[in-house]
Parts: structure tokens; C-alpha cells; sequence
């Protein structure tokens, strides 16, 4: 970096470069929050989605054990 006091048009340069920086920065943080909702939300969509699933398991586990039982007793 130059030691050079640097002119009016390069300060508002600079301002508008670290205003634009914290903008982004900002917004990005503001992604960050958006993201954490949508991860939450897909977190609970996947717990029910496995539940249901366990219970489809458990009932054909269920209906087949029947199946069976019923050919065994009346051959």
C-alpha cells in the first residue's frame, strides 16, 4: 500500500468497494439463516417419510406372518 494520502475519488472508491464487500457478506449470512430453515424442514420431511416406511415394513412383516400362518392351518 502506497503511504500517499490518497485523493478524494479514490476515498469514495475505496468506500463504495468495503460497502459493496459488507453487502455481500451480509446477504451471505442472510443465506446462511434461509439455508438452516430449509435443512430443518428437510430434517423433519425425512423423520416422517421414515416413519412411514417403518410402518409399511411392519405391516407387510405383519400380513405375510399371517399368510403364512393361515396356508399352515388350513393347509
Amino acid at each position: 500500500m502506497s503511504t500517499e494520502t490518497p485523493t478524494p475519488g479514490e476515498m469514495r472508491w475505496r468506500l463504495d468497494d468495503l460497502e459493496r464487500r459488507v453487502g455481500k457478506v451480509e446477504t451471505e449470512a442472510d443465506d446462511i439463516a434461509v439455508l438452516k430453515v430449509k435443512v430443518d424442514n428437510l430434517t423433519e420431511r425425512v423423520k416422517a417419510l421414515t416413519a412411514a416406511l417403518w410402518s409399511v415394513v411392519v405391516s407387510l412383516i405383519v400380513l405375510t406372518v399371517s399368510v403364512l400362518f393361515a396356508a399352515g392351518r388350513f393347509g
